[in-house]
């Protein structure tokens, strides 16, 4: 139905559309300004399954009167409904995240691989769906679960290594930088997108390629490995539906 479709496809098709017409064709570059104006782009598709995920909260309240009542008959239990409120959107996502992703990859002609671009795109998106299921089971309405999520992919964003570098971030902070989904996914784009010898060989960031510059190409680190930040961004996925789960459980907003 266009109640259900319309929030998640709707950003998409607009974002999709001023995408395009900003970086038509800039993934393919290698001058400085190209390999950071894509480098940027990459963290802003990251960031806005963050920020899209404030679509999905309003559904997930309504349905909260329905979901207690139903559970004090003992027709289901919380695990049920949780997993079949993530079930329908994981669903719903495959389709969404298609079409942006091969809209996307071949408009802005990015390179690496279509298929790794389109897993890490829809393991972010699907990321942003767990954490508002967090914040919608956790917040006791839809106005604080709105305010407080966009609240958090704000916080997410300043540590995700775009606005300042991993290096720079400072020392009493660097442990909510591991926290973010947005720094394992931005860094497995990235990846994807630059480790390759065309971009590895230039020096146009203070004599250092892109992924040097941001920190991506430390030997042994995670921060160098795309699958492993693949795996962490996983991790996070799973730790945001657990708690959710968990608020689904144990906190309740209203009364029969």
């Amino acid at each position: 139905s266009g109640k259900f479709w319309g929030p998640r496809f709707g950003d998409k098709v607009m974002f999709s559309l001023l995408i395009l017409s900003l970086y038509w064709g800039i993934g393919g570059k290698d001058d400085v300004q190209s390999v950071a104006s894509t480098a940027s782009l990459l963290y802003w598709v990251v960031a806005i399954c963050g920020y899209s995920a404030s679509a999905f909260v309003p559904s997930l309240i309504e349905d909260r009167p329905v979901f207690y009542r139903e559970r004090a008959d003992g027709l289901y239990s919380s695990t049920c409904y949780t997993l079949s409120k993530i079930l329908e959107e994981a669903l719903a996502c495959v389709l969404t995240s298609t079409v942006f992703t091969l809209v996307i990859f071949h408009g802005i002609n990015l390179q690496g691989s279509l298929w790794v671009f389109a897993l890490i795109y829809y393991l972010t998106s699907f990321c942003g769906i767990c954490i508002a299921l967090a914040f919608a089971s956790a917040m006791p309405n839809t106005s604080a679960a709105t305010a407080a999520l966009p609240v958090y992919m704000t916080f997410c964003m300043f540590f995700g290594g775009l606005f300042l570098v991993f290096d720079k971030i400072p020392w009493g902070w660097k442990w909510f930088s591991y926290t973010t989904f947005i720094r394992y996914a931005w860094s497995s784009l990235m990846l994807n997108q630059f480790d390759s010898e065309r971009f590895l060989s230039g020096r146009q960031f203070e004599g250092k390629d892109v992924l040097t510059f941001y920190g991506m190409r430390e030997p042994g680190t995670v921060a160098s490995s795309m699958w492993a930040n693949v795996g962490i961004l996983i991790g996070i996925n799973l730790a945001c539906l657990f708690v959710g789960g968990l608020c689904n459980a144990y906190i309740r907003h209203v009364r029969r």
